[in-house]
């Protein structure tokens, strides 16, 4: 006998997606009146530390920033849109579930060993050849930096109880995600998230506002030319206008050359970002519309995906072939379900 599926007392379409494990919280970090207190996770203490010198690591941070920043919106603006759905009580709007001040949740943590490492040179004739770990003060860097209410967990968690089966796994692993976004970090030199990753944490609050409020934006679908280029834009105008004159004159252009060298990254975002993005929200929309309870109005590709100039460009056979199982597979679960009813 198939198992019951979905919100308690409904059945619905048989699906099979298995949630990832959901990490527990291990400390919370007191934080000032106003704020929420920041949620430490544990880490994968088996992997590995991204080295190398600055001129490879901060351009790859700049696109994992990137990357994080938009699988953070996606999928909070996902679970608002399902939560919506299948709960009469859930009203959040993205804006409603996002933490704009600051992440709510970390992986991982710093250190500083001041007499056993080296310090950070800061009079190095040029930033690009420093290593990106292993000097005395080292930061857990924020990849998103933006943190999740305490409300919109609250309703996720409520609704998750009142699930069951195979809903009930794909709404855990929809907040997993959300966590996930939220809370990743890699280490950098303490110089490096004093202020050049501070002025993209900024860029993360507006960007977000411009997303899910600004006119002119938060009409528009997230994954689209314009939305990254939007992004990109907006780093890079901040990068620049972040500095005085003399700032970006040595001796004291250290924090500016480092800024600098997020710039590449943002190069490859604009040529391959939307194409990297669109599959994947693609599968991702088509697991949940495959457990909705019946008669719920299924999550549209064209809610999240807009028009690039990269999409006519032909998917690897390999991701072509894995989307088209998983569509092959829903198509039998519908056609199974219409022939029992």
């Amino acid at each position: 006998m198939a198992p019951k599926h979905g919100l308690i007392t409904q059945l619905v379409r048989e699906f099979s997606t298995k949630a990832p494990k959901h990490v527990p919280a291990t400390f919370v970090n007191p934080t000032p009146p106003g704020k929420q207190k920041r949620i430490f996770l544990p880490g994968n203490q088996n992997a590995p530390i991204l080295s190398g010198s600055l001129d490879s690591a901060l351009p790859l941070h700049a696109r994992m920033r990137a990357n994080h920043f938009f699988w953070f919106c996606i999928n909070v603006k996902m679970s608002c849109d399902v939560l919506g759905k299948i709960s009469h009580t859930f009203n959040k709007k993205p804006l409603d579930a996002i933490e704009l001040r600051h992440a709510t949740h970390q992986t991982g943590v710093g250190y500083r060993t001041k007499g056993i490492h080296a310090d950070f040179n800061k009079s190095a004739d040029n930033m690009g050849d420093q290593l990106g770990t292993g000097v005395s003060s080292m930061d857990a860097a924020h990849f998103n930096n933006l943190g999740l209410t305490q409300d919109f967990l609250s309703g996720f968690d409520i609704a998750i109880g009142n699930s069951d089966g195979d809903l009930k796994a794909a709404l855990q692993k929809l907040k997993d995600r959300c966590l996930t976004f939220c809370s990743d970090t890699r280490l950098l030199p303490q110089h490096i998230n004093l202020k050049p990753d501070v002025i993209i944490d900024e860029v993360h609050r507006q960007v977000a506002r411009d997303l899910f409020f600004n006119p002119g934006f938060n009409t528009g679908q997230l994954v689209s030319d314009s939305q990254i280029g939007h992004y990109i834009n907006t780093a890079t105008t901040a990068i620049e206008g972040s500095f005085t004159a003399d700032e970006k004159k040595k001796p004291e252009a250290l924090l500016y050359e480092m800024a600098k060298l997020y710039q590449p990254g943002y190069s490859y975002v604009k040529a391959h970002f939307y194409n990297e993005l669109r599959p994947n929200v693609e599968i991702q929309i088509d697991e949940l519309n495959g457990v909705l309870p019946s008669g719920i109005k299924m999550i549209e590709y064209g809610d999240y995906i807009g028009e690039g100039s990269s999409a006519a460009k032909p998917r690897s056979p390999e991701l072509q072939e894995q989307i088209q199982k998983f569509r092959d597979a829903q198509k039998a679960n519908e056609d199974d379900q219409t022939w029992s009813e």
